[in-house]
């Protein structure tokens, strides 16, 4: 029975993290990445170097990590939104 309740108040700790905020992270998070896009990757130059090329590639890279970490945590704060949605709906007995 202890084991149980251990377990219920690690998740809901998450739970009780405010969803609207971790949402509103998601979006900065993806905002930050169109304009490490715009700032950074911006036009490509006419007959790049090799090692612009390879800065290029770089740079993209980072930016699909940037828009992934931002998917992850709006997909998280959205999820948790509607679970406690859910939970305060049907409160189990």
């Amino acid at each position: 029975m202890k084991a149980h309740k251990k377990d219920r108040s690690k998740y809901s700790a998450l739970l009780n993290m405010k969803s609207k905020s971790l949402i509103l992270i998601g979006v900065s998070i993806l905002i930050i990445g169109f304009l490490f896009n715009v700032i950074f990757i911006n036009i490509p130059p006419q007959d790049p170097s090799p090692e612009i090329i390879q800065q290029r590639i770089e740079s993209y890279k980072a930016e699909e990590l940037i828009y992934y970490s931002g998917f992850a945590v709006l997909t998280l704060g959205l999820i948790l939104g509607l679970v406690r949605k859910i939970k305060k709906a049907a409160p189990y007995s």
